[in-house]
């Protein structure tokens, strides 16, 4: 069994294991004077390993509630710089199907187009993120078309650097 399941399975939620750590740490910190006052210094004595399993316990659950948005949110923003990076060496080194595609968008001062979705060179430029669909909306014809759009990365380093689509 593996930590997950088992905390799935006795239900140690963050409020939970916060009110349990909470406990814990002040049964622990509480001094000897005000232990006895509250007739609680023998239970404590009996009780402190497991007090400290619970501290313990508890507090991983704590901080890993607090760290896995975090991580998450870390490991997204990678992701999209990575993407970014491979996607700005993409716009360094179009083929000319692909010059011809973004000079368009360029022209027509559009960020939005119609574009064959059966296109191989479409579907190079949606992989790098340069273009994306914002719909899964398709048209079917003669040939089968959706809406394609400019990302707002791709559109800002176009006008700054021209000179990829010329």
């Amino acid at each position: 069994m593996d930590i997950t399941s088992f905390l799935d399975s006795i239900r140690l939620t963050p409020k939970v294991a916060g009110s349990v750590f909470l406990f814990s740490v002040v049964v622990f910190l509480l001094p000897r004077s005000l232990l006895n006052a509250l007739a609680i210094n023998e239970l404590r004595d009996q009780y402190a390993p497991w007090l400290g399993v619970s501290v313990l316990l508890s507090g991983s659950v704590l901080i890993a509630h607090a760290v896995a948005p975090t991580a998450r949110w870390v490991r997204n923003r990678f992701d999209y710089y990575r993407a970014l990076r491979r996607g700005r060496r993409h716009l360094s080194d179009l083929t000319p199907s692909e010059r011809e595609i973004l000079k368009r968008y360029m022209d027509a001062n559009t960020r939005s187009r119609s574009l064959s979705a059966e296109d191989g060179t479409v579907a190079c430029l949606v992989a790098d993120h340069i273009l994306y669909r914002p719909t899964r909306f398709v048209r079917a014809g003669l040939s089968i078309e959706a809406d394609y759009v400019l990302d707002t990365w791709a559109w800002k380093h176009l006008h700054k650097h021209p000179e990829l689509i010329d």
